[in-house]
This record gives C-alpha cells, structure tokens and sequence, in this order.
C-alpha cells in the first residue's frame, strides 16, 4: 500500500527514512533541477547519517541502454534505499532501476513481452515529482524505449513506496512545460472515464482531476500559486486513476508523435484525444470494446461531456479550443511527414488500444486527425 504525503510537513517523511536506517542512498534527478527547485535543501538534511550517490545520466525519454547503466550504478555502490526526484521520465527510471537491480531477470524479455516476476524483498523508493502532469509517483507502471520503440512495464511491486508531493517545486518550471505536464494529466484523466477498465474508484479520481484541471491549468500557466497546488493535486488523482484504468487510443497514438516528430509527450496527446472523443462518442453495438454494454459507454461519456462544458458534439471543439488556448504561441512543428506515418503507426502502443470503449485498428488515416 502506497503512503501519500502532500504538503511540507516534513516530519512524517523524515521519519519514514529513519526507519529505512539507508547506508547508501540513490538520489535518481536532474542534478541542475534538483538543485534549483528547492528539492535538494529540501532533502538531504534527512539523509546526513548516510552516503548519498546521484544518477542522472539518462535522456528525456529513457532508453534500455540508460537503465543497463543505472542497474549497474545501483548494484556497483550497494544502494538500500532509492529517492527519484523529478519529472515522469525520471521517476520511471528510478522504478526501473529499482525492481531489476540485485536480479537475475532477462531485463530485455521482461521489458518486451511484459513478463516480470520480480523478488518481494526490493529497495525502498520515494517518489517526488517536480513536475504537475505524469502522475508516475502514484503508478504501477513504468516507461522505457528500445530501439525507438516505447514500452510499458507493469507489476504491483513497481508503485513506489511513498509519493511526496510538494507543489513548491513546480513553482518554477516554465509556462509549457507546465501545459505540457498539466495536458497530460487532463487527458489521462479523461481516457481514464472511459477506459474499458474504469471502476467507480478510478472515475471518482478521474472526475475531481478533471475538474480542478479544467479551471486551474490555464491559471497555473500565471504562476498562480494556489493554481499549481491544485494541479499539483489533480495530477495525483489523474496518477491514481490510470493506476486502474490504464490509458486508452490518445495515449497508445501519441507515444509515436513524440518519438519521431520530437513533440512533448503532453502536447502530443492532446493533437490525438479530441479526435478520439469523437470516435467513442460514435460507439455503436457493432464497434463497443467493454463488456458493461454501449449505454453504459455513452453515460460515461455524456458524463465527460458535462465536465468539460459542452454538449457531446461540441466537446470535440470544446477540447482543442482549450489546448489551443494553452499551446498558442510556441513554435512546435506538429505536422506529420508522409514517409513517418507508416513508422508512427507500427509504434502505436497495443495494449492501450485495447483499452478504447471503441474497437480499433492500429492504422488509422492521417488525414483523419485534424490538427494540421
């Protein structure tokens, strides 16, 4: 069971890492962020009573050969206890690093054919994001790329241990990046509501995300402190409900927007979900994915119709005028190059597809995503 602290109050976390007595301590960040985000002043008088180790040679989006290093780092210097601290990427390094180090696991099978069978005895990992969007601090899954190809590894022992959430943080970090971040939550919130694998106990998590996410983001993009508290909040919830759920189609086609046409994964996401609101809100008895019938997926989505201030034809619009609103005026080149179409849907991520209340193919016409 994971322990969620939000907030600064120092003292329950504090005292969670003395019971962990770590003797090495594995601090997985961005070394220049962690410093200027107020995390490390933050951090490390906890740590005084034992060594502190730091890993952060790894890109963006990780890469198999970036988590072979950071095994061999964990193993080398005999860490018991790992603190991610930073955005998604790497707080799934860290949840990586963490269940393969001190195993004998095929790490490239495991990874490619999600066959994981990991030992109970693992080493604490605290989570604390310095970005409001991934919500990996509260999931069971972790990301990681193999020769351009993005895959998701689940296992019940991947959740971190604690998640910290500090909005403070975040206070500093840029005006898209927050968007990017903020998109991304917003839209796994949404995928969530619908998600063939919805519960009453991830829609619940994913409706108070949507909410708060709807009036705070464009605040948050202000600087507004009390604004990114709330989003700081919200991406947590949106975190714990894909915790259920899982994504669905906007993920599973965004992960290759981001891969060879280098847009941010959050902005990339919201290029793909309106037109896949659009195709659930056509769900008929021919084409519906979840086994609780196509009245239900309908209710679902009136529901998220309502959340999002339209009518469920106008909700398409409703979406991509308020991505709009937060994306306009940086210079993204989002246009898709007829000879990466192919690559972009061999990249398409199955699993999540199947997660669509709506039955779909992998190829789908470019033409039909109407951002460009």
């Amino acid at each position: 069971m994971q322990k969620i602290y939000f907030g600064e109050n120092t003292v329950n976390i504090a005292n969670e890492i003395k019971q962990i007595l770590p003797r090495n301590v594995l601090i997985i960040t961005d070394l220049s962020f962690y410093e200027i985000c107020g995390a490390k002043n933050w951090i490390e008088p906890f740590l005084s009573d034992g060594k502190i180790h730091y890993f952060f040679d790894f890109e963006t989006n990780p890469k198999y050969e970036d988590l072979k290093k950071g095994i061999l780092f964990c193993c080398k210097n005999k860490i018991d206890l790992i603190i991610a601290v930073g955005g998604g990427s790497v707080i799934d390094m860290a949840k990586l690093v963490r269940v393969f180090a001190y195993s004998d696991i095929d790490t490239v099978n495991a990874i490619e054919n999600n066959i994981v069978s990991f030992h109970k005895q693992k080493i604490p990992l605290i989570a604390i994001p310095t970005t409001a969007g991934t919500g990996s601090e509260s999931t069971h899954f972790a990301v990681i790329y193999i020769e351009q190809k993005k895959y998701s590894v689940a296992h019940e022992l991947i959740l971190p241990d604690y998640a910290v959430i500090f909005p403070r943080f975040t206070y500093n970090n840029p005006k898209y990046l927050t968007a990017c971040t903020g998109v991304d939550a917003l839209c796994q919130a949404i995928e969530s509501y619908w998600s063939v694998k919805s519960t009453e106990e991830s829609r619940k998590y994913a409706k108070e995300a949507i909410q708060i996410l709807w009036k705070y983001l464009p605040l948050a993009l202000d600087n507004q402190s009390e604004a990114r508290n709330k989003v700081a909040f919200a991406s947590n919830l949106a975190g714990k409900a894909i915790n259920i759920s899982f994504t669905t189609a906007a993920h599973a086609y965004s992960y290759g927007f981001t891969t060879y046409l280098k847009i941010p994964h959050g902005h990339a996401v919201s290029l793909t979900l309106p037109y896949f609101f659009n195709v659930n809100n056509k769900i008929t008895s021919k084409n519906c994915n979840d086994y609780r019938g196509v009245e239900f997926v309908r209710e679902r989505m009136s529901e998220l119709s309502e959340l999002l201030k339209g009518h469920s034809k106008k909700t398409e619009v409703n979406l991509c005028n308020f991505f709009d609103s937060l994306f306009n005026g940086y210079e993204i080149d989002t246009k898709i190059r007829d000879d990466l179409w192919n690559n972009i849907v061999l990249s398409v991520n199955v699993q999540r597809l199947q997660n669509n209340p709506v039955k779909l193919e992998a190829h789908i016409k470019k033409e039909n995503l109407k951002w460009e």
